[in-house]
């Protein structure tokens, strides 16, 4: 039986991993803008969870599209000569930088609780971890 000459974007399949992807991406988006408008009102314990809810929800997203777009794409998303695999391999290391994942969770956890306690020990800043 011969492949039939449609473009992938056609794929119903496709089309659902693209609507999910942008979904993810436009809420990491709705939360940046949030935390950025918030910013200069800011105190330092309230800058730093809403930078840890800006960072884990970019990453999570950001590795979420890179991953699906290798695997929608098959093995060759998986080629050094693609951006899919350098893109991918970008997020994933910058999750082994401080704050890891992990921490921010924690961090956005205690604001939940109303557990006062700053990201970074910061003189004035509240009661470190």
């Amino acid at each position: 039986m011969k492949p039939e000459n449609v473009p992938v974007a056609h794929d119903p399949a496709v089309q659902r991993h693209l609507g999910e992807l942008t979904a993810h991406l436009d809420a990491a988006v709705l939360v940046l803008g949030d935390s950025a408008a918030r910013w200069d009102g800011a105190d330092m314990l309230e800058r730093g969870l809403l930078a840890n809810r800006a960072k884990y929800l970019a990453t999570e997203a950001s590795l979420a599209v890179t991953s699906r777009v290798i695997q929608v794409v098959g093995g060759r998303g998986a080629y050094r000569d693609y951006p899919a695999e350098r893109a991918f391999r970008d997020v994933r290391t910058a999750t082994l930088m401080p704050p890891t994942p992990d921490r921010m969770l924690e961090a956005i956890g205690r604001n939940a609780l109303g557990i006062e306690a700053a990201m970074f020990n910061v003189p004035g800043g509240g009661p470190g971890p």
